[in-house]
């Protein structure tokens, strides 16, 4: 039988969204804007790190101590680094080995097994290689990922990736039904009125400056051992993607978010429209745990970059502090880093809690809070439709 996602789940997941930014808004004034959802979260949210543990028994020998090094340097550095954040587990000192991933079949130690970032429900693994400055180096980038943050970086609403399934007939199909429909989208789709400059929509390039909308497609083989790591990274952003057999595409946007997959019959016209719809309308919940999505592994300096392209020779506004009260124990709530707890994103540690008026926030957070926590019991449901939606069904 053919299996097609269900239209109403779609329609319920993006109201969902759409009711978490009310309540939000109505919790916190600032809250509300009329920059679309790519473009804040290109200039606003910090991409999430996944947790690369490598697990061995004993000392390394000087290869794998190197490859160690190689991670350990993309974590830390400031010129070109990845979302990523290292932990060495020894076997043979630990006192309390954690528990082995759930998988078909580890390789040997010492290995590499890398996990989603904390604000991913039950921290799945994402993939697992043994430790080999090439399996790191796969892990950190690839030509594909390469290409989606010149692309990001450059101002494109976003970047379509077609996994395709190997079957040539049906990848070709889908690939030009996208592309199609990505290039009308783009002629037709129009940023919010009144967008903020100071988040820079006109993105200047060597030709001039782009249109404030514009979508691109690639295309990914699942068997290209260069693009191991983000093929995993894709497939098991929803838990049962490994299932079907069929092409997928993914919008990627931000720095590098995944928005959600679109699976064989579901790869049409109106849900690729529904999904432009979305990332080009305005960002009426800044909160980026609140909106749908899940973070991949891209590696780059994104405020220089954006700097070079979207600011010129001016110095970009800080972010503004948004009071939240979601917090995720012994993880950073911005980056999803382990770390000190924090209550607000954008703020440093020990920084009073302020208004808007800029005066320090005495007894007058309790309704903010509590309409963001009524946003939060709605976000399960932003979550829960739109993996519905985007699942076929009988």
């Amino acid at each position: 039988m053919t299996r097609i996602p269900s239209r109403p789940h779609v329609r319920a997941a993006l109201f969902s969204s759409a009711i978490v930014g009310i309540v939000l808004l109505f919790g916190n004034g600032a809250l509300g804007c009329s920059v679309p959802v790519f473009r804040y979260a290109l200039e606003r949210w910090e991409p999430d790190y996944f947790e690369v543990r490598v697990v061995h028994k004993g000392d390394l020998s000087p290869a794998e101590k190197g490859a160690l090094e190689q991670l350990k340097a993309a974590e830390e550095s400031e010129e070109d680094p990845a979302n990523v954040y290292v932990k060495a587990v020894d076997l043979a000192t630990v006192e309390e080995a954690p528990p082995p991933p759930k998988a078909a079949a580890l390789p040997p130690l010492p290995r590499m097994e890398v996990y989603f970032p904390p604000t991913v429900p039950g921290r799945p693994l994402v993939w697992t290689a043994p430790l080999s400055t090439d399996n790191v180096t796969a892990l950190l980038n690839s030509p594909a990922r390469a290409d989606v943050f010149k692309r990001l970086v450059r101002g494109e609403s976003a970047v379509w990736v077609l996994l395709e399934l190997g079957d040539k007939e049906k990848d070709d199909a889908a690939f030009a039904l996208v592309d199609k429909q990505l290039k009308e989208l783009q002629k037709v789709l129009k940023v919010p009125d009144d967008p903020d400059p100071a988040l820079g929509l006109d993105v200047p390039t060597d030709d001039g400056p782009p249109p404030p909308i514009s979508f691109s497609i690639i295309r990914l083989k699942r068997d290209d051992p260069k693009e191991a790591a983000f093929v995993e990274m894709l497939l098991k952003s929803e838990e049962d993607l490994k299932d079907y057999k069929e092409p997928m595409v993914f919008p990627v946007f931000g720095r590098g978010r995944a928005l959600y997959a679109l699976v064989g019959k579901g790869i049409n016209n109106e849900n690729i429209q529904e999904a432009c719809e979305f990332l080009c309308g305005a960002c009426s919940c800044q909160v980026k745990s609140l909106n749908p999505g899940i973070d991949l592994i891209l590696r780059g300096n994104w405020w220089k970059e954006l700097e070079k392209f979207a600011f010129g020779d001016e110095e970009p506004e800080p972010p503004p502090t948004l009071t939240s009260v979601i917090t995720t124990e012994g993880v950073d709530a911005e980056s999803g880093t382990p770390g000190a707890e924090e209550t607000t994103l954008n703020e440093a540690p020990g920084a009073p809690d302020t208004g808007s008026d800029g005066q320090e926030d005495g007894g007058g957070t309790l309704v903010p809070a509590v309409l963001a926590i009524l946003g939060i019991l709605v976000a399960a449901a932003v979550v829960g439709g739109i993996i519905i939606a985007r699942k076929p069904v009988e």
